[in-house]
């Protein structure tokens, strides 16, 4: 004998969420963010490397996400003060020995401008720790959220398949058509075909 709770899950096992919209060209744009973005980090990277101060383990490369500048100086700081054996300060070392940190502020301002998620992976093959951006199409993507979506967009896919059904024997309006369902689907010409609208 099922209790009515367990009729209520199998209810909710059984439904499985439809993909109403993919966002291609906020996809896009988030995949070109996080290109730019890590070729931004690799060029501040190469600079500290010119300049001798060599980011590679993991904590550094943490604190130089979120600080680029002032890991570079800290740790440029470490290896170059030992050289010295007069007491001179950072700002004033970097002077002498002409590292113009103004390139690195440049680079850090491009950076702070790119809203891309990176992170910190292990890369196998060089058995060294990188940089990476995964942008996923889920986070771009809207689904039903129920069971009753789940019917309405079925009956309306069978509308939008009797559309096309039609187009070689009569002349079909989309924009008549869209005000004529209440919106309920619009024809996207970027992807030249009738789509779900969001549901409210």
């Amino acid at each position: 004998m099922f209790h009515k709770s367990n009729i209520e899950n199998m209810n909710k096992e059984k439904f499985k969420p439809i993909k109403l919209h993919f966002d291609r060209l906020a996809y896009k744009r988030a995949c070109k963010e996080a290109d730019e973005k890590l070729h931004i980090l690799d060029q501040m990277l190469v600079w500290c490397a010119n300049n001798n101060a060599y980011i590679k383990t993991k904590d550094l490369m943490r604190d130089f996400l979120l600080d680029p500048v002032q890991t570079f100086k800290d740790e440029w700081y470490k290896i170059h003060s030992k050289k010295i054996e007069l007491k001179v300060n950072l700002e004033k070392l970097l002077e002498l020995t002409e590292v113009y940190i103004s390139e690195l502020h440049l680079l850090e301002e491009k950076y702070r401008k790119l809203n891309a998620d990176i992170s910190i992976v292990d890369d196998k093959k060089s058995r060294l720790f990188k940089y990476a951006s995964v942008v996923k199409e889920d986070d771009y993507c809207i689904y039903t959220k129920d069971e009753k979506e789940n019917k309405k967009v079925d009956k309306l896919r069978r509308f939008i398949k009797a559309l096309k059904d039609i187009e070689p024997y009569t002349k079909v309006y989309p924009a008549n058509i869209q005000t004529g369902v209440s919106n309920a689907i619009k024809y996207d010409i970027s992807e030249n075909d009738y789509v779900i609208n969001q549901f409210s």
